[in-house]
């Protein structure tokens, strides 16, 4: 996808529905696609049930923070479709957003416009 090579930091993108089944994916090699979309779908039914319980408003988006990289997962309550992005570490998580906000809202239109 165009978005790793705008954002070098970006390792692996996901983008699944939110029962986990994969649409598409441009993995690192190894990686297991099926593996991932179940779990970011999880993950993004788990961020919208947080922040639903804490009364923080819509959810927006979740970022994982481990010693070796991010994950940057986002949705769109009006969508069955969520994207997650496997970032580097000491990415630049302005940029990351960015570049899934962009990608991700050309992907809603192109599905709502079909």
């Amino acid at each position: 996808m165009e978005m790793k090579r705008r954002d070098p930091d970006i390792v692996s993108i996901i983008l699944a529905n939110r029962e986990g089944l994969e649409i598409a994916s441009d993995l690192e090699s190894g990686e297991d696609s099926l593996l991932l979309s179940a779990m970011i779908a999880s993950l993004y039914a788990m961020g919208v049930k947080t922040v639903a319980q804490m009364n923080r408003g819509p959810f927006s988006k979740l970022i994982i923070s481990g010693e070796n990289g991010s994950v940057l997962i986002v949705g769109d309550k009006d969508s069955d479709i969520v994207m997650g992005l496997i970032l580097r570490d000491q990415a630049n998580l302005g940029l990351a957003l960015i570049e899934v906000k962009r990608a991700f809202g050309r992907i809603l239109k192109q599905l709502k416009s079909t």
